[in-house]
């Protein structure tokens, strides 16, 4: 049985890291992978780093190292991550952390 932090993750998405800029100052992403994820697609706010509030698309928990900027798309429809908050098991051994998510307009 998976750890509790894991055991929800049952959808797959699509993970593009944001690596930088282009001379055309248009973001750069490494080439996708896919990942574990528990998608919620519910629309909401969120707050961002500065504690300004941001409205969201989407909402998705992941086991991975996923950064603001990167991209994850699932089921046809590209999201940037706009806010992230993270929880660590008791025991410190694992990390969940939830996205909030922005439909990106940009191209991949």
């Amino acid at each position: 049985m998976p750890p509790l932090e894991e055991a929800d993750l049952t959808d797959t998405a699509s993970w593009s890291h944001a690596t930088g800029t282009n001379r055309n100052n248009e973001p750069t992403f490494a080439t996708a992978v896919d990942i574990a994820c528990c998608w919620m697609g519910t629309a909401t706010f969120a707050y961002d780093a500065q504690g300004e509030p941001v409205s969201v698309d989407a909402q998705a928990a992941v086991a991975d190292d996923v950064e603001l900027n990167d991209v994850l798309t699932y089921e046809g429809q590209s999201y940037e991550v706009v806010t992230i908050s993270t929880a660590k098991s008791v025991d410190k051994k694992l990390t969940r952390t939830e996205l909030g998510l922005r439909r990106y307009k940009g191209a991949l």
